[in-house]
């Protein structure tokens, strides 16, 4: 999560020029070679590292893949289905019988996922235990919750948010005082280090118009009083409640949820729900959209609320330090349609909601057609009135209804011979061409990609490896890593630096792009750079293969923002976070 910037390194200076002094990158669209061999099941960690499970050049094993180099694992069956990545390290096997450790590239027996869910829930009971101050009833806080599954239709032990992270999940603690619209539960959002946050209690600033007058109503659980230009004074008080998490972002847990308004003239009579009648974002915000009122007479809403806890609480439990609300529409209060959020009239469908450094991505799958949607979401706010505006739409034509992939917070598919991308505009683009076999893919980022054919559809299997570690050599498959011979390509030297050979035989200094990905080489030694690099007196950040980064970069905890040609910035405003002279997102 974002964390305040400390200690200002001396490689962190100030950085105001947004100048780009990389080439953009190639427009053109690079061919992929396809390896023969059966894939039955395959994974994309990032960095190079991947996991493949078939037979490869005769032999069936489960293969761990690290820069190119092939290693065979022993106690792995190669059929066995590929969970999630525990604790960035440990891909899960058959639903927790036993682990891949990426960093070792061995097979672990131990329960660790199981662990971590079981951890997590435990570390969050121990907070809202010793914070409780009558938010929650004894019994709720004396027991251990049980970790929702992350969406409708979601395993028991999928219980972490899809996103940059997977470190979040959501709780049910039983309230102390029901809600007015006769909830007894409130969702707690918490990460696997117990850090939490209530998500049914801030509601920003909510400004509602009524009775010919303005009231902003701040949380769920204060009064808040009008005065009607009938002379009378007003009561109104708020209810809000998950309906479904989308995402995990970088600084935020994005979520639909179903809002209330009650009112009623002050001492008198109970309270009667207004969500239908009263306008919102004040005199000249609009009336909910009919379309866009549920059956209990909630509205429908898109909610972001940020990891960072408030200094203050609400009977000593923790809330967002910021919550915004945005109203299913457009600038005009006319109700917009979320391709991410479940709508029964698209039929047999998978919504689909992501966050990434380049956009807000809303899609959905039509399982029936084969057929991949997509969209972005811009979050705006208008005279105080809060709305999504949202791109044009387009649609691609996929393999199957599973041929698609979120890396990164970013979307990807296979679609006729392509891997494409969302463009974060309104578009499918093509990154790479494939072989016209490929109908399954995993992906990690645009640069660690894993795609193959299926076995059973296809006599002559194949698959391909996208990384942006480039091969030296031919692959092996012996029991032990190999060090591959040398020849135009990436070197790796003794001391475990690398260099690029080029083609000619001379050695790759300065800026050096490999495929799609950019390298930056020391121009005296040609050794390839990573971390933080002052090139021209900009900055630049290369991650640990030496890949060239773009986007949001949390290093060390301190969140930093390179553009689309790795340009670190500094002095201005990305997605609504303000960047300081050194680069490091202010709070």
């Amino acid at each position: 999560m974002l964390k305040r910037f400390t200690k200002v390194t001396s490689l962190l200076i100030a950085a105001a020029s947004v100048v780009s002094m990389v080439p953009v990158m190639a427009a053109d669209v690079k061919t992929i070679d396809a390896q023969e061999g059966t894939v039955y099941q395959g994974d994309a960690k990032g960095d190079g590292l991947f996991y493949i499970g078939g037979e490869i050049n005769g032999e069936e094993a489960g293969y761990y893949v690290a820069d190119n180099k092939y290693t065979k694992v022993d106690g792995i069956e190669t059929g066995d289905s590929v969970g999630k990545t525990y604790k960035n390290e440990y891909l899960e096997f058959q639903d927790g019988d036993y682990y891949l450790d990426y960093k070792t590239g061995k097979k672990i027996d131990d329960s660790i996922g199981d662990d971590v869910i079981d951890d997590a829930a435990s570390a969050v009971r121990k907070n809202i235990k010793n914070d409780n101050d009558g938010r929650f009833t004894d019994a709720a806080v004396n027991a251990i919750a049980t970790a929702q599954p992350k969406r409708y239709g979601a395993g028991t032990r999928e219980v972490f948010f899809d996103g940059p992270f997977g470190t979040w999940s959501h709780y049910q603690y039983d309230l102390k005082t029901a809600s007015l619209n006769g909830q007894t539960k409130s969702t707690i959002y918490a990460d696997t280090e117990g850090k939490y946050i209530d998500g049914d209690y801030s509601l920003g600033d909510l400004k509602v118009y009524s009775t010919g007058a303005s009231v902003t109503i701040k949380n769920t659980k204060d009064t808040y009083e009008l005065k009607g230009t009938d002379g009378n004074t007003y009561e109104f008080k708020a209810a809000i409640k998950e309906n479904a998490v989308l995402t995990e972002g970088y600084a935020d847990i994005f979520r639909v949820a179903d809002l209330s308004i009650y009112s009623r003239q002050k001492g008198v009579g109970s309270y009667q729900d207004v969500t239908s009648t009263v306008k919102f974002g004040g005199q000249n915000g609009y009336i909910a959209a009919s379309s866009n009122i549920n059956g209990d007479g909630s509205v429908r809403v898109l909610e972001k609320l940020s990891k960072e806890q408030a200094s203050e609480d609400v009977d000593g439990i923790k809330y967002p330090k910021s919550t915004n609300i945005y109203f299913l529409t457009d600038e005009n209060g006319t109700y917009e349609s979320l391709f991410g959020i479940y709508d029964p009239s698209r039929g047999d469908h998978t919504p689909l909601f992501t966050t990434s450094a380049k956009c807000i991505t809303s899609a959905y799958v039509d399982n029936s057609n084969n057929k991949l949607y997509g969209q972005t979401v811009t979050l705006k706010n208008k005279n105080g009135y809060s709305y999504v505006d949202l791109s044009d739409s387009d649609s691609t034509d996929i393999e199957n209804k599973d041929a698609w992939a979120i890396g990164g917070g970013d979307l990807y598919c296979l679609s006729n011979g392509y891997v494409k991308d969302w463009d974060g505009k309104e578009s499918f683009e093509k990154i790479y061409k494939v072989d016209g076999a490929m109908s399954k893919i995993k992906a990690s980022d645009k640069n660690n990609i894993l795609v193959w054919s299926d076995e059973a559809s296809n006599s002559n299997n194949v698959y391909s490896v996208i990384s942006n570690k480039a091969s030296s050599g031919d692959k092996t498959t012996t029991d032990t890593k190999t060090t591959e011979a040398a020849k135009a390509g990436w070197t790796k030297a003794a001391d475990g630096t690398w260099t690029f050979v080029n083609t000619d035989g001379t050695a790759a200094k300065g800026w050096k792009q490999d495929g799609t990905v950019w390298y930056y080489l020391d121009p005296t030694t040609g050794v390839m750079a990573t971390g933080w690099k002052n090139v021209s007196n900009t900055w630049y950040y290369l991650n640990a293969s030496g890949a060239m980064q773009t986007g949001w970069i949390n290093d060390n905890g301190t969140w930093y923002y390179c553009n689309a040609s790795g340009t670190m910035l500094a002095n201005t405003t990305v997605d609504g976070y303000v960047l300081g002279a050194n680069g490091a997102w202010v709070k």
